[in-house]
């Protein structure tokens, strides 16, 4: 776990051939210390690094994720705060392009490793539509669900009229 947090990618790959637990989560010691699955360390690792413009580590930490996840890492395990690996993705991508001192190649590389990584998440088992429907915080204060925090300017309303470009032609 300590390989995935600080990158060391080669370290965590050797680990996981020589069969390390893919949904290994540090013991509960005193304190209120974060507990994570490794595969949530992974997605961490693969956003914030772009805070520093470590593209490579980025995509690094993007590859690592789905080798997690192809060799059985469960993507709704969740950590001792009660985030799943789509809280984590969608909450460490909101931090990178919402901060104002941010790089703007680093918020547009933010934008297409977020989609990679729930897509990834999505296709491995993710429970993106229990996601949906949570609130975004665990009990007991789960704030607005998930869908309306994140999703809902997207779905088009039934009376509205929608416009969207795609490739340069414009479709309603």
């Amino acid at each position: 776990q300590v390989a995935t947090k600080i990158g060391a990618f080669d370290i965590a790959y050797y680990l996981m051939e020589k069969d390390a637990d893919v949904n290994f989560m540090e013991e509960e010691i005193e304190g209120t210390q974060l507990r994570c699955p490794i595969l949530q360390d992974a997605i961490r690792t693969a956003l914030q690094s772009l805070c520093y413009r470590q593209f490579e580590t980025s995509e690094k930490g993007v590859e690592l994720v789905r080798e997690l996840l192809l060799r059985g890492a469960d993507p709704n395990k969740c950590a001792s705060n009660g985030f799943d690996a789509l809280n984590v993705c969608v909450s460490e991508a909101e931090r990178v392009l919402d901060s104002q001192g941010a790089y703007p190649d680093a918020q547009e590389e933010a934008e297409r490793q977020l989609v990679r990584l729930l897509d990834i998440l999505i296709e491995n088992g993710a429970d993106f539509k229990g996601w949906a429907l949570r609130g975004h915080f665990p009990e007991p204060h789960p704030g607005e669900q998930n869908k309306v925090r994140y999703l809902d300017d997207f779905i088009p309303q039934e009376d509205c009229v929608h416009e969207i470009t795609i490739r340069g032609k414009t479709h309603t």
